[in-house]
């Protein structure tokens, strides 16, 4: 166990939070974004209860009101000493847009203007078809501060498998007993 860091946070946000949400989307447990949400909050929180020393440091709030913002609310804040430290915006999309990627990552950046101590601003999305990222080219903005983690799955499948993936997600997206 140890302090929480922020380089461990992030090799667990890009390696073992995107595969076990990729597996979670691929088992069709997130259906919506709020399903995506809650996935995310769920391992966060287990993650730090399992590896710090001292989990009560950190707080994992879902939606935060933040006074500065005026109404508007990230996804997800992870609180280190009762001060934003991460921020996550999520996305469950057919495929993520470059518009929505751009317009998602502007809002990290003006969260970061106004919150010093974040550190981390993070664009997670699941996605159906698409690139790896929607996001291209170098960083020049936020460069040590935001970054892009997609799960898509027409990288990681067949089309035919993807076709089969989305016929049952469509069975669970609009269930109905008829």
């Amino acid at each position: 166990m140890s302090k929480p860091t922020l380089t461990e946070v992030h090799e667990f946000i890009k390696g073992k939070l995107k595969n076990e949400i990729l597996k979670r989307y691929k088992s069709f447990q997130i259906i919506s974004e709020r399903d995506l949400q809650s996935h995310v909050s769920i391992i966060l929180y287990d993650h730090f209860q399992k590896t710090q020393n001292k989990p009560e440091l950190l707080n994992i709030l879902n939606e935060p009101y933040l006074k500065e913002l005026g109404g508007k609310k990230p996804d997800i804040v992870v609180f280190r000493h009762r001060k934003p430290w991460i921020a996550i915006e999520l996305k469950e999309k057919k495929e993520l847009k470059l518009h929505t990627a751009e317009r998602e990552r502007e809002r990290l950046m003006n969260l970061r203007d106004i919150y010093p101590t974040l550190k981390r601003g993070y664009l997670l999305y699941v996605a159906r078809r698409g690139k790896r990222k929607a996001i291209h080219g170098p960083k020049i903005r936020g460069k040590f501060y935001f970054f892009e983690i997609p799960v898509v799955l027409a990288t990681i499948m067949n089309q035919a498998d993807l076709l089969e993936w989305e016929n049952k997600w469509k069975y669970w997206n609009k269930y109905s007993e008829a």
